[in-house]
């Protein structure tokens, strides 16, 4: 029997009181068209298109449902890396929250703050459920070495819980991936799909799906930092209000980025040749390539908040006053650019 999740109580909103039988979508459990966060947001957005969607396969991949049929999964992902996304020092991504779709960011040492990753807002279900095999599958890997380590979740090829209670059918289907970087660069990627798409992948009273990220406090029921996407889905916006989607669903080869404010993907893949500073992880001064002798650096901790900014004067560097942490640092000199992360020890 399906589980109804009154996630509302704990942030403290209010539920609809003409609420239906249907299973309550992550995007009803919050009050229509408020806005939550602030003006200026933490992300910002990069759209990509026809981009390659690589299945994860199963080698070095952790199946979550292994093979058994599955709904609304009560599943918990660890996160690899230590640094705080929307505020909050994420330990793991958890699935009981939003009927599939949707992960809980939570930190246990202070549960009342929690992250959501919205890479699809839909209670999406295994298409072998009506059978009871399964033809669906949710796996996660981590690929690359350190700094440069993503964590990889897949969702294959999931069906519409709405679809199977209105219809009895589980024919229409989509693949999507969510990314975690090491360098704090999120995505939401997506692939294959039903040619069409009926609404019952998204809430009946939007235009598309929802998808995006929202941070917010368990205690208060305060939300802030919301980052959802708005308008047509080769070229959103990041909107702040919570009833707020695309205009359909997004089609194979898209990549939605939510890059950290001061660090830019692009400049990130400048200057190849160039690999690293040194030490890293750093204590009290750092050295770095000639090239960018006499030029400057930029650091930004991973709230997207400048704390330092020098000269290289002889391509060095002292940090000894920044605090212990994982940071962003940004060197430039002339059209010269490379962008790391940095370890202060």
């Amino acid at each position: 029997m399906k589980k109804i999740l009154y996630f509302s109580a704990l942030i403290g909103l209010c539920l609809n009181a003409q609420a239906q039988q249907k299973k309550e979508r992550f995007s009803e459990r919050f009050e229509q068209n408020t806005i939550y966060g602030a003006e200026n947001f933490v992300y910002s957005l990069q759209t990509l298109t026809g981009q390659t969607y690589t299945p994860i396969t199963t080698t070095g991949a952790i199946d979550i449902n292994n093979g058994q049929v599955w709904d609304d999964p009560d599943a918990r992902i660890p996160n690899p890396f230590n640094f705080p996304i929307l505020g909050v020092n994420v330990d793991s991504l958890d699935f009981d929250f939003g009927l599939g779709g949707v992960m809980i960011g939570i930190n246990y040492t202070n549960p009342l703050l929690a992250t959501a990753f919205i890479p699809m807002e839909s209670d999406i279900i295994d298409r072998g459920y009506i059978s009871g095999v399964s033809q669906s599958s949710i796996k996660y890997r981590i690929d690359g070495n350190s700094p440069d380590r993503i964590l990889k979740i897949q969702w294959e090829n999931c069906g519409s819980y709405d679809e199977m209670d209105e219809n009895g059918t589980l024919n229409e289907f989509v693949n999507f991936q969510f990314w975690l970087h090491e360098n704090g660069i999120i995505e939401h990627r997506y692939g294959p799909r039903s040619t069409t798409l009926t609404p019952d992948f998204w809430h009946f009273s939007m235009p598309g799906l929802m998808t995006g990220l929202i941070n917010f406090n368990l205690m208060t029921g305060t939300e802030s930092n919301v980052h959802l996407l708005s308008g047509p889905v080769n070229n959103p916006t990041l909107a702040n209000t919570i009833f707020t989607s695309l205009t359909g669903m997004p089609n194979e080869g898209i990549v939605y980025r939510f890059v950290p404010e001061g660090l830019s993907s692009e400049n990130m893949a400048a200057n190849n040749t160039f690999k690293s500073i040194f030490p890293n992880p750093v204590r009290d001064e750092f050295e770095t390539d000639p090239i960018f002798s006499n030029g400057t650096f930029t650091i930004i901790d991973l709230q997207a908040k400048v704390v330092q900014t020098g000269v290289l004067t002889n391509a060095k560097a002292k940090v000894s006053d920044l605090p212990k942490g994982i940071y962003i640092i940004r060197l430039e000199k002339n059209s010269a650019i490379h962008i790391q992360r940095m370890i202060k020890q």
